[in-house]
């Protein structure tokens, strides 16, 4: 079975991922920099692979954004193995912490690193306005469907 052709606005958008990620993180060495651009891009290709597969070509709002922001930045991360461990009745006393410094300091910090992968990823896919919204359309269908998009009903 032939290969589907390389798309090259793809292979366009992985360069300037890549130079976004050397830019921007020049205190890391060139070999970590480069696996995280290309862990991202692998993320962002499935995403817009998702994206065409699901073939909408709706306008996003921002509360679209922010909700394909907030589930790549929690799903599979420590948060979901911390949910999945077994309850321990202590917990229901109220003085107990839930998560420990150690496992919210991770968490959070997992939570900044993706972040500021997808905001900088997000820059450089503004430059493809077709990829940007199948990847958006993508990252809506892999999981935030159901999710509110009226942030006035949101509780926090």
């Amino acid at each position: 079975m032939p290969e589907e052709p390389r798309d090259l606005t793809l292979d366009e958008l992985d360069e300037r991922i890549s130079s976004a990620f050397q830019d921007a993180y020049p205190d890391l060495s060139q070999e970590e920099r480069k696996h995280m651009s290309r862990n991202f891009t692998q993320v962002v290709n499935g995403i817009v692979d998702i994206g065409r597969k699901v073939g909408s070509e709706a306008n996003h709002s921002h509360m679209d954004v922010a909700n394909s922001l907030i589930y790549w930045c929690v799903a599979s991360t420590r948060l979901e193995d911390f949910c999945n461990g077994e309850w321990d009745p202590a917990l229901e006393d109220p003085g107990i912490a839930r998560i420990s410094p150690r496992e919210t300091s991770m968490l959070m910090g997992e939570f900044v690193a993706r972040v500021a992968d997808w905001l900088l990823g997000m820059e450089v896919l503004r430059e493809f306005p077709e990829l940007y919204n199948t990847f958006i359309n993508g990252a809506v269908a892999l999981g935030t469907e159901g999710w509110e998009k009226n942030r006035g009903k949101l509780e926090y």
